[in-house]
């Protein structure tokens, strides 16, 4: 809509003009009225003009009384429009210094965050809603409305688990996003029911299963840069790459260090296809490009980058290390001093709840989950029989309004970032099924290495 500027100074010029004008056909009219019949008329023709005279005289009042009567309307009209405009000038500014005040008792209200959406501080249709069926809701029923909503703006803020771990980007967008999800949850569209094994009681019970990613339209953290690997795999995995090719690519960028060349990177893979764990942490650490990682994982193994080899837990945790990370294995492991709260004696498999993770979280950790993964085509994360190892990153963990518990990952296969729900998670971290002989519940924790 374009904006649409007025002067009323130039609105009350206009009405005086007007109103001169109008002056002036009246003041001619009653003059011409004036001389048709105070004139006296030559006797010969006094009896048959003297009628007519007198009749124009009046016609011409007549006609001109509403030609002046609309001006003066008009110039009436200009002078009240242009104090309309100077009200709602002046109510505009009043206005803004009234949602300025309502802005500040919101935060107030609800705690201190600058994403506060401006349908929810000034009480305007939400997003989702139809303009139409929003215009037609009594005005109490609006405010009821935005109430609601406002309560539960405040309880899906504090409700969310960041990874601390390094900054991230928190946009209006995202936020809305998320906010839709805290409401409604995922797409019904992305769970089938399913029948399958408990491990920890060897039961069947049914679960209701995602069977795809929920790929959201905001990232929380940046990706670091990654050729895709189209040209290394028909089926195109990020993962996948030509390692000389992608070391010479960053070392050309300046993105390496000039003394690495390539008598370090020759012979490594050309078609690499288990980078997980160096992705990974690469993603974590916050590199530029993720050749910086494959630097830091020669220092740990370099025969996994010339063979092709996927690494084991206790490497990527030796991985986050040569980043500059304090790195640990966690899991369900016997005598160990990480070990999750739940662990119980002689039991394989131990998966976290949602708490014990955002506990590391909230100090600063990433917790980087050994879990299983589709290797077909929607590359999701997967607990059936054909799931294969894999590892990712959680970014962050959060209720929706119903007490379901959701999770934000990284994943590398796809370099991106997916939701799933937490069952889900826990499923594939190896709660329900085997996955491709993996122990339930391993994961590394790491962080930037404290200052002593």
């Amino acid at each position: 809509m374009p904006n649409i500027l007025v002067d009323p100074d130039k609105l009350r010029w206009g009405a005086v003009e007007i109103e001169k004008s109008a002056g002036e056909a009246d003041a001619t009219a009653s003059e011409v009225h004036r001389v048709l019949t105070s004139q006296p008329i030559d006797p010969r023709y006094a009896a048959e003009l003297g009628g007519k005279v007198r009749g124009y005289g009046a016609q011409l009042i007549a006609q001109t009384a509403p030609v002046t009567s609309g001006l003066r309307d008009q110039s009436a009209w200009l002078r009240e429009l242009a104090r309309r405009f100077e009200e709602a000038d002046q109510a505009s500014a009043q206005g803004m210094e009234r949602l300025w005040a309502s802005t500040q008792a919101l935060i107030a209200e609800y705690g201190e965050s600058p994403f506060v959406p401006i349908w929810l501080l000034d009480g305007t249709c939400p997003p989702w809603m139809d303009a139409d069926i929003w215009r037609q809701l009594d005005p109490e029923d609006r405010l009821a409305m935005i109430a609601y909503l406002r309560r539960e703006w405040a309880s899906f803020l504090a409700g969310r688990t960041e990874g601390s771990f390094r900054s991230h980007t928190i946009s209006g967008g995202y936020l809305e996003e998320m906010f839709m999800i805290y409401l409604n949850g995922l797409p019904r569209g992305l769970f089938q029911e399913r029948q399958v094994i408990d491990r920890r009681t060897n039961k069947e019970v049914a679960i209701r299963e995602q069977t795809q990613a929920f790929l959201p339209d905001h990232d929380l953290f940046t990706k670091p840069v990654l050729p895709n690997g189209r040209a290394y795999d028909a089926r195109w995995r990020w993962q996948y790459q030509d390692l000389p090719a992608t070391m010479r690519a960053a070392w050309r960028d300046g993105k390496v260090p000039a003394s690495a060349d390539e008598t370090i990177w020759g012979d490594w893979s050309p078609e690499h296809k288990n980078l997980c764990g160096e992705d990974a942490a690469g993603h974590a650490a916050g590199v530029d490009y993720m050749a910086e990682a494959y630097l830091a994982f020669a220092e740990v193994l370099e025969p996994r980058l010339i063979k092709n080899v996927t690494l084991s837990p206790y490497h990527v945790s030796l991985g986050y290390e040569e980043l500059s990370w304090e790195a640990g294995i966690i899991g369900p492991f016997k005598g160990s001093p990480l070990h999750w709260d739940n662990w119980t004696a002689g039991d394989p498999h131990v998966v976290p709840n949602m708490e014990e993770v955002n506990d590391y979280l909230r100090q600063g950790y990433v917790v980087t989950p050994l879990v299983g993964v589709n290797p077909g085509e929607n590359a999701s994360l997967s607990s059936t029989p054909t799931a294969v190892g894999h590892y990712v990153n959680i970014l962050e963990t959060f209720t929706t309004r119903d007490g379901v518990g959701f999770v934000r990952v990284y994943n590398s296969l796809e370099h991106r970032e997916e939701i799933y729900s937490w069952e889900h998670l826990q499923a594939a971290w190896g709660r329900w099924q085997n996955v491709d002989g993996n122990s339930a519940g391993q994961a590394i924790i790491a962080r930037p290495r404290q200052q002593e």
